[in-house]
C-alpha cells in the first residue's frame, strides 16, 4: 500500500488538534484521488510556531484511510480511518531530522495538502520512529510481570507453590493491567489473551 502525508498547521488553522479516537481531515483532493488512496497509510504531521516565531514540527501518528464522507458546507471530502494517535506530550519533534527536510521539500512546504509520499527512505524513517514509540501490548514485559507478582505475594494473594483458580487469575490480570498503565503513564484497554501467557510464566517461576 502507498503512504501519504497530511499536515495540520496550528497557526494556519487557528486551533490545535488532538483527537481522542480517530484522525479526521477535510481535503480538497478529488474523490478519484482519495479512492485511489483507500487502504493506504496517512502520516499526520503538526506544525506550531514557537516563541521565536519559527515552526516546530511533530509527528502526531498515522491512520489507515478507510472512510470517505462529504462536507456540503465546506465542499470538501472528509477522510478518516483506524488511527494510531500519539499523546500530545509524547509526539516526537522532527524539525531537524534529515529525512523530514527531504519530505518538507518534496511536499513543497506541505502546500500540496493530502498527498502521496514518493520517497521510500522517508517512509522507512517514519515507520522506524513509530516502532520506537509503540508498546507491544500483545506481550507482557518482564518488568510488568515481576512487579505484578511481587505485589500479589506481598498482599498475601499468591504463595508458592501456586494453585490457580479463577479468582487468582482475575486478580493477576487486574494487577498486570494496572502495572502496564503505570509504566506507560497512559490508559489503554485491557490486554487480550494475557491470562494464559501470565499463567505459563508464573508456573515456570514456581518451578
Amino acid at each position: 500500500m502507498n503512504n501519504y502525508v497530511i499536515y495540520h498547521s496550528v497557526h494556519g488553522m487557528g486551533y490545535d488538534y488532538q483527537p481522542e479516537e480517530k484522525f479526521s481531515f477535510c481535503t480538497g483532493k478529488s474523490k478519484t484521488f482519495i479512492e485511489s488512496a483507500m487502504g493506504g497509510t496517512v502520516w499526520v504531521i503538526k506544525g506550531e510556531k514557537n516563541t521565536t516565531g519559527k515552526i516546530d514540527y511533530h509527528l502526531m501518528g498515522h491512520f489507515t484511510l478507510e472512510e470517505i464522507d462529504y462536507d456540503v458546507d465546506e465542499e470538501k471530502y472528509i477522510i478518516t480511518g483506524d488511527s494510531l494517535i500519539i499523546e500530545a506530550e509524547n509526539q516526537p519533534p522532527i524539525t531537524s531530522l534529515d529525512w523530514f527536510l527531504d519530505l518538507y521539500k518534496e511536499q513543497n512546504n506541505f502546500s500540496f495538502g493530502f498527498n502521496r509520499i514518493g520517497l521510500a527512505h522517508v517512509v522507512s524513517e517514519l515507520e522506524a520512529l513509530m516502532e520506537e514509540l509503540e508498546v507491544d501490548y500483545g506481550e507482557l514485559s518482564p518488568e510488568a510481570v515481576k512487579t505484578a507478582i511481587l505485589s500479589l505475594i506481598n498482599e498475601g494473594k499468591m504463595t508458592f507453590p501456586i494453585e490457580f483458580d479463577d479468582e487468582m487469575l482475575a486478580s493477576m490480570q487486574e494487577r498486570v493491567d494496572w502495572v502496564v498503565e503505570e509504566l506507560c503513564e497512559e490508559k489503554f484497554e485491557a490486554m487480550q489473551a494475557q491470562i494464559d501467557k501470565l499463567e505459563g510464566i508464573v508456573k515456570k517461576m514456581g518451578g
